[in-house]
């Protein structure tokens, strides 16, 4: 996903969630933004929710911090 998208996201997401100032969420999300820990969940072409990793151990991941932008919600993507 483009590392824009990515950035919006995810300093959203730090906003909503977890009640980060939009300056820090922006800061923390792109510095994230580089890393392999954020996925993205694609329809077809059009992105439409992200999560990341935040636990792993040899073989199994945990998925925390899903995010799903306003307009997509209600429709089983997280």
């Amino acid at each position: 996903a483009p590392a824009g998208l990515l950035v919006a996201w995810r300093a959203a997401y730090g906003v909503e969630a977890l009640g980060w100032p939009e300056a820090e969420a922006r800061a923390r999300a792109a510095a994230e933004a580089g890393t392999a820990e954020r996925r993205v969940l694609w329809r077809g072409a059009e992105p439409v929710a992200e999560t990341g990793f935040n636990a792993r151990v040899p073989g199994v991941v945990q998925v925390g911090g899903v995010w799903v932008p306003p307009a997509r919600r209600r429709q089983g993507l997280g």
